[in-house]
């Protein structure tokens, strides 16, 4: 579980760019990080968090894929929920579904130290859930989350 949280650290820390502009390169300049003006190519990020996957999260979930979103300062990460299939669940139950995964995530999301600087220079991500056949079940999008609280 550690190794996740650090991967995921290590990609929304890089994910904060001072050039919006450009598609191909990301510029992180977290200085107590020591990544002073360290640029990433967003391609060779994403490849390299790739390599690691699958990844278990839990007995019920698996982190499948990761890729850069359309926007700029976006990204998708990809999960399958292992012991559920498409075909076996109603509209109402995934419904709920999604409703219980996005306050997890979000309150993951607002409250975790390891994404003050996601929050700060808004990156923003996509949750994309699917069955364990890979049929699309729902997506949550940080976009909107309410961190105010």
């Amino acid at each position: 579980m550690n190794k996740i949280l650090i991967i995921l650290s290590l990609v929304f820390l890089i994910s904060c760019s001072q050039e919006p502009e450009d598609v191909n390169f990301i510029t992180v300049t977290n200085k107590e990080y020591g990544m002073e003006e360290y640029k990433f190519y967003i391609r060779d990020l994403v490849e390299m968090n790739a390599k690691n996957l699958p990844i278990t999260m839990d007995s019920n979930t698996k982190w499948v894929g990761f890729s850069r979103g359309s926007e700029l300062k976006s990204v998708i990460y990809s999960f399958l929920l292992t012991s559920r299939d498409i075909q076996t669940l109603s509209e109402t139950e995934i419904e709920n579904m999604d409703a219980i995964q996005k306050r997890q995530v979000e309150n993951d999301y607002c409250t975790n130290p390891q994404y003050a600087i996601v929050r700060t220079y808004g990156i923003s991500s996509e949750y994309r859930y699917s069955d364990k056949d890979f049929n699309y079940l729902f997506s949550i999008f940080s976009k909107d989350f309410n961190c105010d609280n």
